[in-house]
């Protein structure tokens, strides 16, 4: 598929990123909160909170339930 130009980050990586981004805002109940949220959820991010351990520590550090 690669060599005939398809592009799978762009294709499939992006749009999930896309995806989770708006789902976590989804959950903010604060609008305040939604341009922390913009700044904090990042590609890099979206990878570390891919981990139960980190997305513990993310819950605990945001104070989400």
């Amino acid at each position: 598929m690669q060599l005939i130009g398809f592009n799978y980050k762009s294709a499939i990586g992006e749009p999930l990123t896309v995806m989770l981004k708006n789902f976590i805002l989804s959950k903010v109940k604060e609008p305040d909160n939604l341009k922390t949220f913009e700044k904090i959820i990042t590609p890099e991010m979206v990878e570390i909170l891919k981990s139960n351990t980190a997305y513990g520590h993310f819950k605990e550090m945001t104070n989400m339930q």
